[in-house]
């Protein structure tokens, strides 16, 4: 029998169904999007014994650029300095903002490598929540049965691709031309969407054999804060 899901283990299905961000509960977790040695050198002060420690990742190399909000992956940026391959470990790790410290200022050369994601741990944490209410009868994700895990992840997955569709629309409108079409990228977010919410709506469905017949969903997602996704390949 399969151990009771727990809000952890929802939110590391949830991030392998989207591919997203980190699955930090694998056994050996790897990071779904990397950006390797983006140079950040120019943001060494030019005194002539430099003593600058702060920095901030720019997020240059993710292939949405600026057009669709990442964040770092906590605890994977790693700084390459001065010429040395020997990774070093911030003093205080990247924030929100891309900020982070270094315990030791660069002299002339400065490389960032670290994992991104679209999505942080809470908008995926309100996800799975709100997965849980739209199977109604349980007041803790701990207390839904194997049988209807499958249904909560999917579902789970389906609001955040719905969501993300909406952001890619907005990105639409407002970048211009790019290299990313970002009309096709909404219209990825729904059908990927699309087809999680029927199969989630199948297995719950099929848990209760009540048939095929819709239920309305306890909650919608339109309030809830989210950035961009990129689909999956």
């Amino acid at each position: 029998m399969a151990s009771e899901p727990t809000d952890l283990t929802a939110r590391n299905a949830v991030r392998h169904q989207i591919r997203d961000g980190l699955p930090a509960l694998d056994a050996t977790p790897v990071p779904f999007n990397m950006v390797r040695l983006e140079p950040l050198t120019d943001q060494i002060g030019m005194a002539a014994t430099p003593t600058q420690t702060v920095f901030q990742a720019r997020y240059d190399l993710v292939p949405t650029q600026e057009h669709m909000t990442v964040t770092a992956v906590p605890g994977t940026l790693v700084a390459f300095i001065d010429g040395s391959w020997a990774p070093t470990s911030p003093s205080v790790d990247v924030d929100q903002n891309g900020n982070f410290t270094l315990p030791q200022p660069p002299l002339k050369e400065l490389l960032v490598t670290y994992a991104w994601q679209y999505l942080s741990d809470g908008e995926i944490d309100n996800f799975v929540e709100e997965s849980r209410r739209w199977l109604r009868e349980f007041e803790e994700v701990s207390q839904i049965p194997d049988g209807l895990v499958g249904a909560l992840t999917r579902y789970a997955s389906a609001l955040a691709l719905r969501a993300l569709q909406r952001t890619a629309n907005i990105a639409d409108q407002k970048a211009g031309d790019t290299e990313i079409n970002f009309s096709d990228l909404a219209k990825s977010y729904a059908t990927q969407a699309k087809e999680l919410e029927s199969r989630a709506e199948a297995d719950r469905s099929a848990y209760y054999s009540r048939g095929a017949e819709k239920e309305e969903p306890f909650a919608l997602s339109e309030g809830l804060a989210i950035e961009g996704y990129e689909p999956l390949r």
